[in-house]
């Protein structure tokens, strides 16, 4: 058996730690930060304890690239959404928080289950609050070049709406009704498509 190469030892590297992170968010996502231990993600994941403290320093360091992580993909997949139309483009943000919140749903149930344990959420909120105000940054820039009074106001509104489908999709997914809520917020926000 030949020796591996320093570029094979990175790649295995990369598969473990995207592992841990995925049966991690998994774990927290549906027991808790609280309710999961490093026990928990190891045996999920198949590997050792110390394998996990080799790519991690603790938990809490764990959670933090989670957040991090999934902010990045949900901004990466809603780079391609500009558009040099206002209109156009706050659809595309409408229809791609939609589409998001069905494509990465653990993500967004741990996300919003974070939201609701203070002594948690403190913790993260400064990792938080970076992606959230880029989001409403970007909502209220769409809304000045749309002619809207309070675009700041507004862009944090939507926010908020955001949130809010999240939530109540999260807490009763059988009859909630997302797409009739896409249609309204779209209705809403541009009456004239």
């Amino acid at each position: 058996m030949t020796p591996r190469t320093r570029e094979q030892f990175q790649a295995m590297r990369v598969r473990t730690r995207e592992k841990i992170l995925d049966r991690s968010l998994v774990l927290f996502a549906n027991k808790g930060f609280h309710g999961t231990s490093i026990q928990m993600i190891a045996e999920a994941a198949g590997i050792s304890k110390g394998l996990i403290y080799s790519h991690f320093k603790s938990k809490d360091d764990l959670l933090e690239a989670i957040i991090r992580q999934g902010f990045e993909i949900m901004e990466r997949e809603t780079a391609g959404s500009a558009d040099p139309d206002p209109a156009a483009y706050l659809a595309n943000l409408i229809e791609d928080y939609y589409r998001m919140l069905l494509k990465h749903e653990t993500f967004w149930q741990l996300y919003m289950g974070l939201m609701f344990q203070p002594g948690i959420v403190l913790r993260y909120k400064e990792v938080m609050m970076e992606y959230y105000e880029r989001m409403v940054s970007e909502y209220a820039r769409i809304f000045r070049a749309l002619g809207v009074k309070n675009a700041n106001l507004e862009a944090r509104l939507l926010g908020a709406i955001f949130d809010g489908i999240a939530i109540n999709y999260f807490f009763d997914r059988e009859r909630f009704p997302l797409k009739r809520m896409k249609k309204i917020l779209l209705r809403r926000y541009l009456p004239d498509r």
